[in-house]
C-alpha cells in the first residue's frame, strides 16, 4: 500500500466519522427578542426608579443600561448553550460561567411537551419540555422553531416504539393463564 493510498483511506475514514457524528445545535436566534420581552418589566421598573431619583435623563440612562445588560446576558446565554441529539441520548451543554452538561438518556424520556408563550407564538417559536422521569430529570429548550420542536418530539418519542426488526420478547414468567369461556370443566 502506497503512502497516497494510506492518506486516501485515512481521509475516507475521517469523512465517514465526521458525517456520522451528530451536530450540536443552538436555540433559534430570535431567543434575544423573547428574552427582551421578558425583561421589559424589569426595564420599566429601572426606568421608573431613575425617573424618581433624577428625572427624565436619569430614567433614560437606567433604562438604556438595563437594556444593554439584558441584551448581553441573552447573547451570552444563546452563544454558550447547545443541544445535541445522539442515538442514545440528548445532551444539553451550557458554558457561560462554568461548564455544565446535562445528559438525558433517550430510553428514559417519558414525554415531550411543546408550548409557546405569547412572544414565542408571535415569532413562530416554541418551548420544548423533555420529561425523563426521576432518573434523567427534565430538559427545556426555550426557543426553537416550531418545525424543530416537532422534529425533536418525533425523534425523541420514536425511541418508545419498537422497531419492526426487533422481535417481541416473551415474558420471563407466567403470572396467570386464561382459558376460553366454554372450556372450563368441573371435576
Amino acid at each position: 500500500m502506497t503512502t497516497r493510498d494510506r492518506h486516501r483511506d485515512q481521509h475516507r475514514e475521517h469523512a465517514a466519522a465526521t458525517a456520522a457524528r451528530p451536530r450540536a445545535a443552538r436555540l433559534h436566534p430570535l431567543t434575544f427578542v423573547v428574552g427582551a420581552v421578558r425583561e421589559l418589566i424589569a426595564l420599566l421598573a429601572a426606568g421608573a426608579a431613575g425617573l424618581a431619583v433624577g428625572g427624565l435623563s436619569t430614567a433614560f440612562f437606567f433604562t438604556l443600561a438595563g437594556l444593554a445588560f439584558g441584551l448581553l446576558v441573552h447573547v451570552a446565554g444563546w452563544a454558550t448553550f447547545t443541544y445535541t441529539l445522539y442515538d442514545d441520548r440528548l445532551e444539553l451543554r451550557r458554558a457561560l460561567v462554568g461548564r455544565s452538561v446535562k445528559t438525558i438518556p433517550r430510553d428514559r424520556i417519558r414525554g415531550v411537551d411543546i408550548s409557546a408563550a405569547l412572544p414565542h407564538r408571535l415569532l413562530g417559536l416554541a418551548i420544548v419540555h423533555i420529561d425523563a422521569g426521576a432518573d434523567g430529570g427534565e430538559g427545556v429548550l426555550n426557543a426553537v422553531s416550531r418545525q424543530e420542536a416537532e422534529r425533536l418530539r418525533r425523534l425523541l418519542l420514536a425511541a418508545h416504539t419498537a422497531s419492526p426488526e426487533e422481535p417481541a420478547r416473551a415474558p420471563r414468567r407466567v403470572l396467570a393463564r386464561m382459558r376460553p369461556a366454554g372450556s372450563c370443566t368441573r371435576r
